[in-house]
C-alpha cells in the first residue's frame, strides 16, 4: 500500500514538548516540531535559519553580561560586564573619565582629606554631607578656605573639576582656585554662584585644589561635592573599561536608560547603584555610583534596590524587600520627601502590604511590579502617582526570579519564580486587569534541568525572544 505524508503547510507552533507528542487532537500538533535545533519559526509559516550573532571581541574572565546602550536611532554601544571585574564600552568608544581623584568628594566623612584655614573666626562645618563655608561672625575680616592636594599619574591628560552648591541665592559665593599651591590660580580662577561649574584644564604635575571665601560678604556658601577627574584615551581593538564594584551575581543587575538623557542607570540588590554615562561635548564615558540626593535610608550594607524603571516622568526603584521609591519628578537623582506639604513633583516612597520581595519594575500603560508571590500594578485616582494619591494592586499570582523582564509592545515578558517558565503579562479590558500567560506552555521541556537567566528582545526582523539559559544555551 502506499504511504501517506501529509503535507504540514506551518511550523508556528515551534518545537512542542514531548509530553504532547499524542495530542494530535490539539490544533498545534500539527504546526509544531518534535525538534527544532538552530532554526526559527517565523508568524509566517516556515521556519528560516537561527540569523546568528555577531562576534564582539574576547576579554578577561570566565562569565559576564552583555547589555545595549543606545544612545540614539544612528548610534548605539555594546556594554560587557565581566567576572574579572571590568566592564567594557565596544571599540568605537573615544575615551573615558578616570576614577575620582578627590579624597572624600561629597563630604560624607567631614572634611577628612581636606586641609582646612579660618581667619577672624570664619568656621567650616559639614552637616550630612553639605560644606558650610561660614564667615557670617565677623564679614568684615572673616575667610575660610578648604584645600585638598591631587596627585597627577598622567600628567599632560585632560583634567576637570567639578563644584556642586546646594541650590540658593546666586549672590552668595566663593572662589574656586586650582594650581600648584593651596590658593594658587594657575590652572583655575573661578566664581562659584548658585550653578554647578566644571572646568577644563591641563597639568604638568600634581595640583590643589582649594575653595575660598574671602571676607567682606555676610553669609555662607553650602558646597555637596567637589570631584575632579581626568581624560584616558580609549586603547586600539580593547575600548574603554572600567571597574566595577559587583562581584557575584552578575545575573541579577538591572538596568534602564533615561529618555533624553545619555546615561544607563544599573542596579544589584547587593551594590550601590551605579550610572554608565557618555558626553558627547567632550566624546567621553564616565562610570561611578551615583550620588542621590536624599536616598532611602533602607540603602545600606548590602540591601540595595533589585530593579528600576522609568515611568511618569520618575525614575523608580524596587526594594530592597517590599519598598519602592519614585525619584522627585523630572530629577531622576533627587529623592527628597518634604515633611509637609506634599505635591505631585515630589519624591515617593512606598511599602507594599502584601510579602514578597520586588523583583522587577517595568512601566507600561500602568506601572507593574513582580514580586516573589504575584504580579502588581500602582495606580492613583487622579492619574498621577505621587505620595498623595498612591495605590497597589495584585493582578496575578504567579511570582518572579531576579531576571529583568522585557517589553513586547503592550506587553511585557517576566521570568517566573522558579526560573523556567516565561510569561507574558498584558491588559485585557474584558477582565479589565492584566493578566498573565504561560508561553512555554507547550515546550516547557525547553528549560528543564536549567533556568532563565537573560531575556533579550529581537524585534527586527521576526521578532524573537531570546532566553540566556543557565547552562549557556539560547532558547527562542
Amino acid at each position: 500500500m502506499p504511504k501517506l505524508q501529509p503535507i504540514q503547510h506551518a511550523f508556528t507552533g515551534g518545537e512542542i514538548s514531548p509530553m504532547m507528542s499524542a495530542r494530535s487532537d490539539l490544533e498545534v500538533y500539527y504546526t509544531s516540531t518534535k525538534q527544532c535545533r538552530n532554526m526559527v519559526p517565523i508568524v509566517q509559516g516556515p521556519v528560516l535559519a537561527n540569523p546568528g550573532t555577531d562576534y564582539w571581541k574576547q576579554v578577561p574572565g570566565t562569565s559576564g553580561r552583555i547589555i545595549g546602550f543606545q544612545l540614539n536611532a544612528a548610534t548605539g554601544f555594546v556594554v560587557g560586564i565581566s567576572d574579572n571585574g571590568n566592564i567594557y564600552v565596544s571599540d568605537e568608544a573615544v575615551g573615558s573619565l578616570s576614577r575620582e581623584l578627590v579624597t572624600n568628594s561629597l563630604f560624607d566623612a567631614g572634611t577628612s582629606g581636606w586641609n582646612v584655614t579660618t581667619g577672624a573666626e570664619g568656621i567650616v562645618v559639614v552637616t550630612d554631607g553639605v560644606l558650610n563655608l561660614d564667615t557670617s561672625i565677623h564679614p568684615l575680616n572673616g575667610w575660610v578656605q578648604v584645600d585638598q592636594l591631587i596627585t597627577v599619574s598622567s600628567p599632560g591628560e585632560v583634567h576637570y573639576v567639578k563644584v556642586v552648591p546646594v541650590d540658593g541665592s546666586d549672590t552668595i559665593t566663593c572662589q574656586l582656585n586650582v594650581g600648584i599651591a593651596p590658593n594658587g590660580t594657575e590652572y583655575v580662577e573661578e566664581t562659584i554662584g548658585a550653578d554647578t561649574g566644571v572646568f577644563e584644564f591641563t597639568p604638568t604635575g600634581d595640583f590643589y585644589i582649594t575653595l575660598y571665601k574671602p571676607t567682606g560678604e555676610e553669609s555662607t556658601k553650602l558646597i555637596t561635592e567637589v570631584s575632579s577627574k581626568y581624560v584616558q584615551q580609549a586603547s586600539p581593538g580593547v575600548g574603554v573599561s572600567f571597574e566595577h564594584p559587583w562581584t557575584h551575581d552578575l545575573d541579577k543587575i538591572h538596568w534602564a536608560m533615561p529618555p533624553g538623557a545619555n546615561a544607563m542607570y544599573l542596579t544589584h540588590p547587593n551594590f550601590p547603584v551605579q550610572r554608565l554615562s557618555y558626553d558627547t561635548d567632550l566624546e567621553v564615558w564616565d562610570f561611578s555610583a551615583v550620588s542621590f540626593v536624599a536616598p532611602p535610608a533602607t540603602w545600606t550594607g548590602e540591601k540595595y534596590p533589585r530593579s528600576l524603571c522609568f515611568f511618569g516622568g520618575r525614575l523608580w526603584y524596587g526594594g530592597p524587600d517590599e519598598n519602592f521609591y519614585g525619584s522627585v519628578s523630572g530629577s531622576y537623582e533627587d529623592f527628597t520627601i518634604p515633611a509637609s506639604d506634599v505635591v505631585a513633583s515630589d519624591a515617593v516612597a512606598f511599602t507594599m502590604d502584601k510579602r514578597g520581595e520586588i523583583m522587577w519594575m517595568i512601566g507600561l500603560k500602568n506601572l507593574l511590579i513582580g514580586t516573589t508571590t504575584g504580579e502588581h500594578i500602582v495606580t492613583s485616582e487622579s492619574g498621577v502617582i505621587y505620595g498623595g494619591d498612591i495605590a497597589v494592586q495584585q493582578q496575578s499570582a504567579y511570582g518572579s526570579n531576579y531576571c529583568q523582564p522585557i517589553e513586547l509592545g503592550n506587553k511585557a515578558a517576566y521570568v517566573t519564580g522558579d526560573g523556567k517558565r516565561l510569561n507574558s503579562i498584558g491588559y485585557e479590558w474584558t477582565a479589565e486587569q492584566w493578566v498573565s500567560d504561560n508561553l512555554l506552555h507547550n515546550s516547557e521541556h525547553l528549560t528543564n534541568g536549567t533556568q532563565i537567566n537573560q531575556l533579550l528582545w529581537a524585534q527586527n526582523s521576526y521578532k524573537i525572544i531570546m532566553c540566556r539559559m543557565a547552562s549557556g544555551d539560547i532558547v527562542t
